[in-house]
This record gives structure tokens, sequence and C-alpha cells, in this order.
């Protein structure tokens, strides 16, 4: 991963634009699966306040991920914005960050920024039908002869009319 650091020491009164690209690296862990992000583009500003420094701006980027009905691998662009609170003292609360030697370093603040807004449960569409549960078939591209698996404890219903 990339390392990119501000300086907070020489952010003007008016604040520090930021702009570019952030570069993750082959992979970034989540729990549940490898996420694949090329590249993400941030825009935003770093201020001086009372007490410490604000991070404002927005995270763009795609993701593939495997969806969770079908499996089949499917993009999705997300558009992330934030807004942070950065110090030097630690900080339960989730919009603080902390630095250390008068510098953050934006590529961590972003990562987990990424990785808090993975879908837990991606899917292709909403409408997606997914995987038949005897023979595997993706029953969005095909069907299949299979029929629904019955439940022992209702058939004694099938014998009223």
């Amino acid at each position: 991963m990339s390392q990119w650091r501000v300086n907070l020491l020489d952010i003007p009164s008016e604040g520090l634009p930021l702009d570019g690209k952030i570069v993750f690296g082959e992979d970034l862990i989540h729990p549940d699966q490898e996420l694949t992000i090329p590249e993400a583009m941030m825009r935003g500003i770093v201020r001086k306040i009372s007490g410490g420094f604000t991070l404002q701006g927005n995270l763009s980027f795609t993701l593939e991920l495997p969806c969770s009905r079908c499996l089949e691998s499917y993009p999705l662009a997300l558009s992330i914005p934030f807004n942070y609170r950065l110090t030097r003292e630690r900080d339960d609360d989730p919009g603080t960050c902390t630095y250390e030697d008068d510098a953050v370093v934006l590529d961590e603040i972003m990562a987990e920024l990424v990785l808090l807004n993975v879908p837990m449960k991606p899917l292709c569409s909403e409408s997606c039908k997914g995987l038949c549960p005897n023979c595997g078939i993706n029953l969005n591209t095909g069907s299949c002869s299979c029929q629904p698996p019955t439940d022992p404890r209702w058939g004694a219903l099938k014998n009223l009319t």
C-alpha cells in the first residue's frame, strides 16, 4: 500500500485541498472476502480547528464482489462522503482518527472507510434468483427441472381437500 502522508504543520489557514488516487495494493483483507480495488479517487480538504484538524471529502471506487445468491462476480461503484476529526489522543468516537508525529496517513483511514462500507450480503441485483439448492444451476441464466424439497411435517395437509 502506498503512503499518502499529510504533514499537519503545513496546513494553511484556508485549509489544504486533497485530490488524488490512493492505491491499496493487491488485496484488502475483509472478514468475509478478499477485495480487489485497483485504486480509489479521494477529494477532500484538511482544515485546522481548535484542538486538532478536520478531514472532509469523498472517496470513490469500484469493487469486484461475488453475489451472495448466485456467486457471480459483479462491479459495485461506491462514492462515500467522510468527515473526520483528527486528534493526537485516542478516542472511541468513530468520527475521530488519531495522528502521530504531526502527520496523518490517509491510506490507512481510507482503507478502513472502504472496509466499513462493503455490503454484508452483496447482491448483483435485487431480483437475483440465486442458485438451485439441488443441482446448483444459476437460476438467472437458466432453469432446471428440480422439484423443491418437501417437508414431511406438512404431508398430512396434502390429504385435505
